[in-house]
């Protein structure tokens, strides 16, 4: 398996922007992300996370207000 990074490439208030998920391909890390979120999680970018060279972050969130 491998590890992607998906992010919606428009997203609103109340709505997933972001799955970090385990899947054998991109198509199947798109599947598990619409099965949790609906059908808006089609509009994700797909990245396959790679081990880097140098430490860096593949998540953060950020708490406005």
């Amino acid at each position: 398996m491998k590890l992607y990074k998906l992010i919606r490439t428009i997203a609103d208030h109340d709505e997933y922007d972001g799955f970090i998920i385990w899947a054998n391909s991109k198509e199947e890390a798109i599947k598990l992300a619409v099965d949790k979120a609906g059908y808006y999680a089609y509009e994700c970018i797909a990245i396959e996370v790679t081990e880097p060279e140098q430490p860096k972050i593949i998540l953060s969130s950020f708490i406005a207000g």
